[in-house]
């Protein structure tokens, strides 16, 4: 009878042993997961611009669970900053085109535009540009200059059209 119990109990042992060295293993990955987030949060963070200035006081200059939800925050507060920025910058680049698409909310999926291609008659010339071998953004008063040109162009085109029919 004690060589039951003995068995029994060696056998709860054997599962309980078990069961200990799974939670290990899924300890060592949840670990390891936590680990990759944290490298995550910490790219962002850098890249975005942020600093240990953005977060509140007693945070810490390194990313732990404890602070992990402060680091996103400051993370979220960045990004709103930068989508109006970017907001604002469309804007003014809307002002260049003729329909602009009304904006309910500054969202992320409002900010979205797909762009396709025009179905109406192509007004370019065959000439080489001397600004397709810039490689610097334009300013707003080069984009201004260039559309008004390529306005011109394409009214003379029409002109043109017109008269030789």
């Amino acid at each position: 009878e004690k060589v039951k119990i003995l068995e029994t109990l060696e056998e709860k042992w054997n599962d309980i042993d078990n069961k200990a060295k799974n939670y290990e293993i899924k300890h060592q990955e949840s670990q390891q997961t936590l680990n990759h987030i944290r490298s995550g949060v910490e790219s962002i963070f850098r890249r975005i611009g942020c600093t240990v200035h953005d977060l509140p006081n007693g945070s810490g200059n390194t990313i732990s669970e404890a602070n992990m939800m402060h680091f996103l925050a400051a993370i979220e507060q960045r990004t709103n900053e930068l989508l109006r920025v970017y907001d604002v910058l469309r804007e003014g680049e809307d002002e260049f085109e003729t329909t602009r698409p009304t904006r309910a909310a500054s969202s992320v999926a409002n900010l979205q535009v797909n762009k396709l291609p025009s179905t109406v008659e192509d007004y370019s010339d065959d000439e080489d540009d001397d600004d397709e071998d810039d490689q610097r953004p334009f300013t707003v008063e080069e984009l201004k200059a260039k559309t008004r040109l390529k306005t011109k162009r394409a009214a003379a085109k029409n002109k043109m059209g017109k008269v030789r029919n």
